[in-house]
């Protein structure tokens, strides 16, 4: 049973990884396996639609960075505040832990990421399965 701030944190955390490795796995991946695949690939390729479906992955793959980045430098804010005490009074230790707290951050990013994912799996099932559609 989690009871502490630190449990919480840490079971936070190892979601928060385990999500973003994910994303990025899914983000690269998603286009390797079209573009391994011929026929699939052509039909992307020549649907009109291959640039926007790689500019969606990519950009899922990217927001997944940028979080990542300002996740980072906002802990470091943090750690260097509780290392050096005269670190505590730079804007940017200020900044860093409001940044902290910001949760909102991370699951706008999120979803964000989700849906530039659910975005670019769609149109590629579309692409491959309109031919069969009869309507």
């Amino acid at each position: 049973m989690v009871n502490s701030a630190n449990e919480y944190h840490a079971v936070y955390a190892e979601y928060s990884r385990t999500l973003r490795t994910w994303f990025v796995a899914y983000g690269v991946g998603g286009p390797v396996v079209i573009l391994a695949q011929d026929k699939v690939a052509s039909l992307v390729i020549n649907s009109g639609y291959g640039w926007r479906i790689a500019a969606f992955f990519s950009t899922g793959v990217l927001l997944q960075i940028l979080l990542a980045l300002i996740n980072k430098y906002a802990a470091y804010a943090n750690y260097a505040g509780e290392a050096d005490a005269d670190y505590r009074d730079r804007w940017w230790f200020t900044f860093g832990a409001w940044i902290s707290r910001q949760f909102l951050i991370d699951l706008v990013i999120d979803v964000l990421t989700a849906a530039c994912f659910i975005y670019s799996t769609v149109a590629v099932l579309e692409i491959l399965i309109a031919p069969t559609l009869k309507i």
